[in-house]
């Protein structure tokens, strides 16, 4: 056998095989040639040891695989969860017995991205239904060929051997292609762009191994017999090359001198090198920089536009790519009229708390969006009457008749007091509204609130208390509540600030808008009466848990309250508190003189007494300390605070208008 012969005769695994003079890309595999100007080879693999491709594959990988894939039923100009269809589990849990949907789809655009295409062979019932989807590694596709029955897959298997399968076989995902059958390897298609990358790397890589030095020159005055030049540069390598023996000093005998060669590093502008590499490579997948942890130009001040453009240019193709991919090749022509999939990418569009409310808001006003169509958007569980949507009008259920007890009111007044009963509706109804959609994003600052308090709290408590120093550890709490009465406001602020400019907008729609410096300045007074009124009940709490025979324990008792319900709490009482406060002062300032209290939802027996309830606007509805037990009540309500507006108690959802 000749040398060629032998050349052209590989091993893959267990298998030898052939390479034909033609088969550039076999070659390359093989380590026989390389595959770039830069001197290195670039395959699919060797492509991903440089990290700006890793993390782009595993960025556009992992975003597909964690998004939800759902399969729906066509029903009208709707649809709905088709979770009794057969391939909604294959597609959204389990596509084969060893791999979850995750993994699965995760692999599959890691295929894609590198390769070029994915490929699995469909395993078929004797139902004609699909059973499962098992992986083919794309590189072992010796060719696709086109014949009048179709497309006819030659894959060759671990032993050497050709398989043919047939279209209706194979779930075939193409990228980017030039005749639609195979598609292109983004490695290959960017081989020489990738190969400066790994070139880099690997010059950095040897520039280390060598102990940070570029090689140099030996001269000696004399001549070297040979066992004198191998001991010196056996010694000089042992002693001076190598990473453990870099900056030592070198002692030189006989008259040597040493001249440094090549150009340093930072001459060759190494590192500039290596950075645009990670844009080249960013680009090549069109994933922002930031996305792969290049901050270098990040300012953060648009990272949600960033974010939202990042599934919409970036993501939304790929999406497309393998929705239609299922549908035109695991679905039967007659199960495509029925059915179709679609990933969920509703929570990577979300916006920030504050731009999320006033869509909500927009929506449940004009009545496209019901309470509960809201709620299911922030992950919430419906509510009892929530799938109503209300009219603009008078924002009552729409095509339901005004409440009889509106209209009795109603057909008594002069039409002058109708028309002032009719705003006074829409206000109550459209700031309820505003309440129950900000409810989730105050719920959501708050407990970022009490998140760092049971970290910052708990973290102190145990090393204080644990060294019996309890008396250091009130004295650190004092402190600590000191400082963290500001971060409560900065938390707060946002969320506080649009919620109550929102209500205040509906109050003064009522009646008369207020200035922009007087509603700047209740707004900052309101949360430094927050704040106060946070921390006084949360260092009370504390305290309280130290008082106990096992203050730790405790304190873990109160911290579980922390995140479980206070969040929740706090979130129902201050949209009410905040909601009621800025009206009175909306309603002050235009002149309002008398308050009237109007009971919303299903109310309790102490709203319902209360319930058209008329008082000064510098009255109280209900004194400090006064007992107030109604009808139907099973203990008097007994107020710590002066009740000038709602809530009278927590979970009061009341609100106050014109008296």
């Amino acid at each position: 056998m000749g040398i060629l012969s032998r050349a052209l005769r590989v091993t893959d695994g267990e298998e030898e095989r052939q390479l034909s003079l033609t088969d550039y890309q076999g070659w390359v595999d093989a380590g026989l040639v390389r595959s770039s100007a830069a001197g290195v080879s670039v395959t699919p693999d060797t492509a991903m040891a440089l990290p700006a491709v890793y993390a782009c594959v595993r960025v556009l990988a992992e975003a597909v695989a964690s998004l939800p894939l759902i399969t729906y039923r066509r029903q009208g100009e709707g649809r709905a969860r088709a979770t009794d269809y057969y391939l909604y589990n294959l597609l959204h849990d389990q596509p084969n017995p060893v791999m979850t949907s995750f993994e699965y789809r995760e692999m599959m655009m890691g295929h894609v991205l590198t390769w070029g295409n994915h490929l699995s062979e469909i395993q078929w019932s004797t139902n004609g239904r699909i059973q499962a989807l098992w992986p083919l590694r794309p590189d072992r596709v010796e060719k696709v060929e086109q014949t009048p029955d179709g497309l006819v897959y030659h894959y060759r298997l671990p032993n050497g051997g050709i398989e043919e399968l047939a279209e209706w076989q194979v779930f075939h995902v193409r990228g980017l292609s030039s005749d639609g059958i195979w598609g292109w390897s983004p490695i290959r298609m960017q081989r020489e762009a990738l190969g400066v990358g790994l070139a880099a790397q690997e010059f950095g890589a040897r520039f280390f191994g060598n102990g940070t030095h570029m090689g140099g020159i030996l001269s000696h005055p004399g001549v070297l017999g040979d066992k004198a030049f191998e001991r010196l540069r056996t010694e000089m390598n042992d002693r001076w090359g190598g990473l453990a023996n870099a900056n030592r000093m070198a002692i030189l005998e006989e008259g040597m001198t040493y001249q440094r060669i090549g150009i340093p590093p930072e001459d060759a502008q190494f590192l500039e090198t290596r950075k645009f590499q990670v844009t080249e490579i960013a680009r090549m997948y069109l994933v922002p920089p930031h996305k792969i942890m290049d901050l270098e130009r990040a300012t953060f001040t648009n990272i949600e536009h960033q974010a939202i453009s990042f599934v919409v240019d970036t993501l939304r193709p790929w999406l497309v790519r393998l929705e239609q991919a299922i549908h035109s090749r695991l679905m039967s022509e007659r199960e495509r009229q029925s059915y179709f999939v679609e990933f969920l990418v509703d929570g990577l569009l979300r916006g920030d708390a504050i731009s999320r409310s006033q869509v909500y808001s927009v929506g449940r006003q004009w009545g496209y969006l019901s309470a509960n169509d809201i709620r299911r958007m922030e992950n919430m569980n419906p509510i009892a009457g929530g799938d109503d949507y209300l009219m603009p009008l008078n924002m009552v259920p729409a095509g339901a008749e005004p409440p009889a007890r509106a209209l009795r009111a109603l057909e008594t007044m002069t039409p002058a007091g109708a028309a002032v009963e009719q705003r006074a509706v829409r206000s109550i109804n459209a700031r309820r509204r505003l309440q129950l959609a900000n409810t989730e994003t105050y719920r959501e600052a708050a407990a970022r609130v009490l998140r760092r308090e049971i970290n910052d709290v708990g973290a102190q408590a145990k090393k204080q208390l644990g060294q019996r120093d309890a008396a250091q550890f009130v004295e650190w709490l004092d402190d600590f509540y000191s400082e963290h009465r500001q971060f409560v406001i900065t938390q707060m602020r946002a969320v506080m600030d649009a919620y109550l400019r929102l209500v205040a907008a509906e109050a003064g729609d009522e009646t008369a808008a207020i200035s922009e410096e007087r509603l700047a300045a209740f707004v900052q007074a309101y949360l430094e009466t927050y704040a106060d009124r946070h921390t006084t009940i949360s260092r009370q709490q504390v305290t309280d848990a130290l008082a106990t025979d096992d203050p730790l324990t405790a304190l873990e008792q109160v911290f579980d309250g922390w995140r479980d319900t206070r969040p929740g709490t706090i979130a129902g009482n201050e949209t009410v508190r905040g909601g009621g406060a800025i009206t009175k002062i909306v309603y002050a300032a235009a002149g309002i003189s008398m308050l009237r209290w109007r009971s919303v939802g299903d109310t309790c027996p102490y709203c319902r007494r209360l319930d058209g309830m008329v008082v000064s606007i510098e009255a109280n509805f209900l004194a400090a300390g006064q007992d107030f037990q109604p009808e139907g009540a099973e203990r008097p309500l007994r107020p710590g605070r002066d009740v000038g507006h709602p809530p009278a108690h927590l979970g009061c959802d009341c609100v106050i208008t014109p008296g």
